[in-house]
């Protein structure tokens, strides 16, 4: 199930290189969501920033909502960091740090995510 994970992150290396992106993914963009309950199966998107802050968020969030709903995935998209914990990480299939800038994890948090890459 993880393995999802690789594809997600090359989309996206291969989408933040390209200079000709456009926001073609864009319907309603207002904000980031801020639900830190996921569904089963669901792609977590996290775009918290302790630093730099991109403009693009929004409109990745848009174009990850887009795969997840052909992936038949649900989105929670947050820039809680509590949401780094052994019981909601069990619950994702995919988890995207989205443009995240500084250190934006605890040392319990970053431990939780280790855990659920290792399986």
């Amino acid at each position: 199930m993880h393995a999802v994970s690789g594809l997600v992150f090359v989309f996206l290396s291969v989408l933040s290189s390209s200079s000709s992106f456009e926001a073609s993914c864009v319907d309603d963009i207002d904000s980031v969501e801020t639900t830190v309950e996921p569904l089963p199966d669901s792609m977590l998107i996290f775009s918290k920033t302790a630093g730099f802050r991109h403009d693009s968020i929004p409109e990745g969030v848009a174009c990850l909502r887009k795969i997840a709903a052909e992936l038949g995935l649900s989105v929670v998209a947050t820039e809680d960091s509590a949401v780094f914990n052994s019981k909601t990480l069990a619950s994702c299939a995919v988890v995207v740090f989205l443009n995240t800038t500084g250190d934006v994890l605890d040392a319990a948090q970053e431990a939780a995510f280790e855990s659920y890459i290792r399986g």
